[in-house]
């Protein structure tokens, strides 16, 4: 029993009652861009953010363009501390190189860009796709971005 407490005493409380009703959601016009992908990768080589870079640059297909890299939630390329301590985890963020109003990606650009990175040797853990919703980015920022 607790010696600076009363005891709480939960006899007289209501059960949660859950409705049973449909919950109705309202749909909305959106409009949905996919701009881009986060690649995050396993790289357990020189933990050198220009090394991994130059690989990355290397397996980057025409349409993307590789924006950043970070480490820990660290930018580490284009522009670093040298004293940031690097894991062997990175996140490499690509997106639609020269954006028009009428380019476009879709989901099979970003399985091509995967492959590349596979025919490279870069081991790529996770995605997460970059969309941009009604015009706003719908993801977070990188660092300094």
């Amino acid at each position: 029993m607790p010696e600076q407490f009363t005891p709480v005493n939960y006899t007289c409380s209501v059960p949660l009652q859950l409705g049973t009703e449909d919950v109705k959601i309202k749909s909305t016009d959106t409009q949905r861009e996919l701009i881009g992908v986060d690649l995050f990768v396993h790289y357990d080589g020189e933990r050198n953010p220009q090394t991994i870079a130059a690989q990355v640059a290397n397996a980057v297909s025409d349409e993307f363009e590789l924006q950043q890299i970070s480490n820990r939630g660290t930018m580490v390329w284009p522009k670093a501390f040298p004293e940031t301590f690097c894991t062997d985890q990175w996140t490499c963020r690509l997106v639609l190189k020269a954006r028009k109003s009428d380019d476009t990606l879709n989901r099979a650009s970003i399985i091509h860009l995967l492959k590349k990175f596979n025919d490279a040797d870069i081991d790529v853990v996770k995605t997460e796709n970059l969309y941009c919703i009604n015009g706003e980015k719908a993801y977070a920022k990188g660092q300094g971005e």
